[in-house]
């Protein structure tokens, strides 16, 4: 299976919370070939976060979505794969419209629904952009 990695706490927002659409600046064939196939991928919550980035995601995050209560740092999975979902379509940045909570401006959006947490966290090391998983390891999680 593919996964992206995302910093924490997005990671969570994603998975847990509120967020559906994952902004990049990027778009590649992977992610058009899940996109066509509504084959899901999974998200891997990074091991590094600092204060700093926290305090200005959560922020963010509050202006998206008043009612969202992101957990505390301490609180947060670090270095492993918390669930899977299923990207549904690609926003482009001329697609931007301010109705549209979590795409933000000059970034591709990517819609995310079927947001499914595993019960057991899987660890993981996580890369850059997508990479894989074997299916059987998360499989064993689920």
């Amino acid at each position: 299976m593919w996964v992206l990695t995302l910093k924490q706490p997005w990671a969570w927002m994603v998975i847990h919370g509120t967020k559906d659409v994952e902004n990049r600046s990027w778009v590649n064939a992977i992610l058009e070939g899940l996109v066509a196939r509504r084959e899901p991928f999974a998200v891997h919550a990074g091991r590094a976060m600092s204060t700093a980035y926290y305090m200005e995601a959560v922020w963010y995050a509050k202006g998206q979505d008043p009612a969202i209560v992101v957990p505390y740092p301490q609180e947060l999975v670090f270095g492993a794969i918390l669930g899977t979902v299923v990207p549904a379509k690609i926003y482009s940045p001329e697609d931007w419209d301010v109705q549209r909570r979590w795409h933000m401006k000059d970034q591709y959006g990517w819609q995310l629904e079927e947001r499914t947490p595993l019960p057991r966290y899987v660890p993981a090391k996580g890369k850059q952009g997508f990479w894989t998983v074997d299916d059987e390891l998360l499989g064993r999680a689920a």
